[in-house]
């Protein structure tokens, strides 16, 4: 999990959330080595939850190991932007390239080259919020 070096390891304690009057996050600051970096939520492509861990990644490839669960993120995260398509992922909802959804289950493809993997439970809800917010894949 830990190989690519583009992966940075940000500790629990250390972790900071820039929330909005409505409880939702605007900005996530992290500590990483002997500075802290702030990420605007829009520059978020996906989360992706291993265990008690959750893998933040951002438009630019860059991703951050955190020791926050998907449920922690999902709870402060703006839910018109983000939806939860696995029990192991978040996706921003604006970096959806393509959708192919099947009978039982579906994949989404990103504009950031991944393909991840919508279960049969969460699929409804994926095309609820496209339907509801009238975005369109690219």
């Amino acid at each position: 999990m830990f190989e690519n070096s583009k992966t940075y390891i940000i500790a629990m304690n250390t972790n900071r959330f820039n929330l909005n009057e409505n409880g939702l996050a605007q900005k996530f600051k992290f500590r990483y080595q002997n500075r802290f970096i702030s990420i605007p939520v829009e520059q978020i492509s996906h989360l992706e939850g291993d265990c008690n861990y959750t893998l933040v990644y951002t438009k630019t490839n860059r991703k951050f190991v955190t020791a926050y669960t998907l449920k922690n993120f999902e709870n402060i995260l703006d839910k018109q932007k983000f939806v939860r398509v696995h029990k192991s992922h978040i996706v921003n909802l604006n970096c959806i390239e393509q959708i192919d959804l099947q009978k039982y289950s579906g994949e989404i493809k990103l504009n950031c080259g991944r393909h991840l993997e919508v279960s049969r439970r969460k699929l409804k809800n994926l095309t609820d919020k496209i339907d509801k917010y009238n975005i369109k894949p690219m």
